[in-house]
């Protein structure tokens, strides 16, 4: 859509199963990609993908421009920081929710992780332990 954001994804055929709390989980989703759908430009693009790396499933979720400053990257997970900038120009923002999704992840022996994408934006890694 020229007008608006598309949404790519790419998903391991391997069926990957983790221990989790469902709800926990669906919040962790719903806070990142509704975090992506708001601070992307339009047009612009979100790509999620999840893999299979060692004993982990890998979920990745990246946007597109704007991006956050490379100085900010480090403290995007601490609670109540939020980033004043471009890409907190439409909603204010709690500074919670990226601090809460840590603590999911956390919650189940995860790690989460973010750095500059390369189509532009935020990137997201989440790895969880498989099953």
């Amino acid at each position: 859509d020229p007008d608006g954001l598309v949404l790519s994804t790419d998903f391991d055929t391997e069926e990957l199963t983790v221990w989790a709390d469902e709800t926990r989980l669906n919040q962790l989703f719903d806070n990142l990609i509704t975090n992506s759908l708001k601070y992307t430009d339009t047009p612009g693009t979100i790509a999620i993908s999840m893999n299979k790396e060692k004993k982990n499933a890998v979920i990745i979720i990246e946007d597109s421009s704007p991006s956050v400053p490379i100085d900010a990257i480090d403290k995007l997970f601490d609670h109540l920081f939020r980033v004043e900038n471009s890409r907190n120009r439409k909603t204010g923002g709690s500074g919670l929710g990226l601090a809460l999704c840590k603590k999911i992840v956390e919650a189940h022996q995860g790690e989460i992780s973010a750095y500059q994408s390369n189509i532009g934006g935020l990137g997201i890694k989440i790895s969880l332990p498989l099953l």
